[in-house]
């Protein structure tokens, strides 16, 4: 990742000391966050070809630690109150809808989320790649 995406996923990750999201303390905080999310979106584009080899199921995704909520939506958080959402289409199951990030602040009852794609397929490399930019961890059991 280019040291412009890192630091704009700094910012993202950060939280003011009330546990709200950083950008709620710079004068033009919403600019900024859309800006940030312009720039991991670019990244995220940049490092994934469209020609990855095997699509993303269902069962994948909870293999690899996501859990699906009641609104049938595969959810993957990390230790830091972030969390990465996949919506499923509800036409097909084989195809997704939008990828988003979202973050909850330990001490805010205020979530901050952006959506950073909207897909129909997904691989997963795109998957590995998407993780490994916002910094979450997979747990891929070996078959």
């Amino acid at each position: 990742m280019n040291p412009r995406a890192k630091a704009a996923l700094a910012r993202m990750r950060a939280t003011n000391d009330k546990g709200e999201p950083i950008y709620a303390d710079m004068p033009n905080g919403p600019r900024q966050g859309i800006h940030d999310m312009a720039v991991l979106a670019n990244e995220f584009a940049r490092e994934h070809p469209a020609d990855e080899d095997t699509l993303v199921l269902s069962d994948w995704l909870l293999a690899v630690g996501f859990h699906v909520n009641d609104e049938g939506q595969f959810r993957l958080r990390d230790g830091d109150g972030n969390e990465l959402s996949i919506l499923r289409s509800s036409n097909d199951p084989a195809l997704f809808e939008i990828v988003e990030f979202w973050q909850y602040p330990p001490e805010s009852r205020r979530a901050t989320g952006v959506q950073l794609l909207s897909v129909g397929s997904l691989y997963r490399k795109d998957i590995h790649r998407l993780c490994d930019i916002l910094g979450f961890e997979l747990h891929e059991t070996p078959k």
